[in-house]
């Protein structure tokens, strides 16, 4: 199987999501932290909240839409992406 290379970014103090995720019609914490996993499928975009608890998740057909969600969605011209682990991520959000 071939590695999941996947980059992350966190979001400016004052990004506001245009979106809300919910889990079992409830509202999700607000993302601070944003992932990327590209897959054989398509590409993953995950957030996940200041505490690192998981706050959703949308898939896209390649890199440039997720890259162009999370820009839309948080209302930021530019984040700075940089590559993580599978092991780094999930030390993380343990």
């Amino acid at each position: 199987m071939a590695d999941i290379r996947r980059q992350i970014a966190v979001l400016p103090a004052n990004a506001t999501a245009l979106t809300k995720h919910t889990m079992n019609h409830e509202p999700m914490k607000a993302a601070r932290h944003i992932v990327t996993e590209e897959h054989p499928e398509g590409i993953y975009l995950f957030r996940y909240a200041d505490d690192w608890s998981f706050a959703g998740d949308t898939w896209h057909a390649n890199l440039e839409e997720a890259l162009e969600q999370a820009a839309w969605e948080f209302s930021v011209d530019q984040l700075d992406w940089r590559p993580i682990t599978e092991a780094q991520l999930l030390e993380l959000t343990k």
